[in-house]
Order: C-alpha cells, then sequence, then structure tokens
C-alpha cells in the first residue's frame, strides 16, 4: 500500500474510535448517509469546524453539497465530494447555545438557498465569506455564519461580535438592518 492509502486508512480508524468513544446517542443520526447543501459558509482548519466560529483556515461558501457521514450529541462529520475533504462539525454549545439538532438545522439542509434576492455584489461577497458595508443582516449570516451567542446573544442587536481566531475579534455594527461599520 502506498503511504497515502495508509494515511487515510489511519484517519479513518481515529475518527472512528474518537467518535465511539464520545459514547453518546446522536439525536439527527437519520440524516447520515444523506446528501444535504450548507446553509451558511463555514470555516475549516485542520478537517474541522468549530462552531465559535473562526475565520480563518479554508472557506466552505454556502450551498456546498455534503454529505453527512456520522454524528454524536457533539459533532457532525460531513463529506465534500467536491474537494475530497471530511470534515468534522463540533459544536461548542456554550458558545451556540444550541444542541446538535439545532446545529444541523442551522448548518445543513436539503435545497440550496435562493441568493437572487441579493445584487451581485452582495452574493458575491456572501459566496466568498465577506463581510461589506451595506450587507443586510441576513445576508451577514448567510455569508459568515451565525455569531456565537454567549458575545451576541440575539441578531436582533444591532452589534454582533465574531472571531476571527482564537484572540482576535471582528466587530460588525449595524444600522436599519445594514451594515455600518466593520472593526
Amino acid at each position: 500500500m502506498t503511504r497515502h492509502v495508509l494515511t487515510r486508512i489511519t484517519a479513518w480508524l481515529f475518527l472512528a474510535l474518537f467518535i465511539a468513544a464520545c459514547g453518546k446517542a446522536s439525536p439527527i443520526e437519520h440524516h447520515e448517509g444523506t446528501s444535504v447543501y450548507t446553509q451558511i459558509g463555514m470555516w475549516v482548519e485542520g478537517n474541522a469546524h468549530n462552531t465559535t466560529n473562526y475565520s480563518q483556515g479554508m472557506y466552505i461558501p454556502i450551498n456546498t453539497r455534503v454529505d453527512i457521514q456520522d454524528s454524536n450529541a457533539d459533532a457532525i462529520v460531513f463529506y465534500i465530494p467536491d474537494r475530497d475533504l471530511r470534515v468534522r462539525l463540533v459544536n461548542a454549545r456554550q458558545y451556540t447555545q444550541l444542541d446538535i439538532s439545532g446545529i444541523f438545522d442551522r448548518y445543513f439542509g436539503p435545497d440550496e438557498v435562493n441568493l437572487s434576492g441579493f445584487d451581485r455584489s452582495t452574493r458575491q461577497a456572501i459566496e466568498r465569506g465577506e463581510v461589506n458595508r451595506g450587507m443586510s443582516k441576513d445576508a451577514v449570516i448567510l455569508s459568515r455564519g451565525y455569531p456565537p451567542a454567549h458575545e451576541t446573544p440575539s441578531t436582533d442587536h444591532d452589534k454582533w461580535t465574531y472571531w476571527r481566531h482564537r484572540f482576535g475579534r471582528q466587530i460588525v455594527h449595524f444600522e436599519n438592518g445594514q451594515v455600518s461599520k466593520i472593526e
């Protein structure tokens, strides 16, 4: 066997052991084996996306077709066929205040999100994971995902705090429902 094949087998075994070790039943196991579409953009670093929602690593845009492979009470493993990439989405419940069912509903859906109601510039920003002045709150969520609830308890507020990485923040201010300032 080639080194690449051995590496993939080892990664799969590690993932299977990790999920088995978690030992918690998955409330969304009925979605395993299905193909769905991402409903928001997300960043992946080291084959994982943490729902703290850091904006570093590789960007996976909204409307990416993925295959749900496995899940437990704390994580969802999905595969992106177009990139030959397996991703582990880890729910940091203290930051999302949602269980894994809520995370699944927030991140995935059976159909692509219709972006035709946005102008071309906003659609492009959403597809690249950017936040620009003038974007609506809905557009920011589609592009960047939801801000962590411990910093932004409600998206009704006019100041949303995201994390760029573990120690850096991005603060988005809204006026009349549109981005007015980005810090």
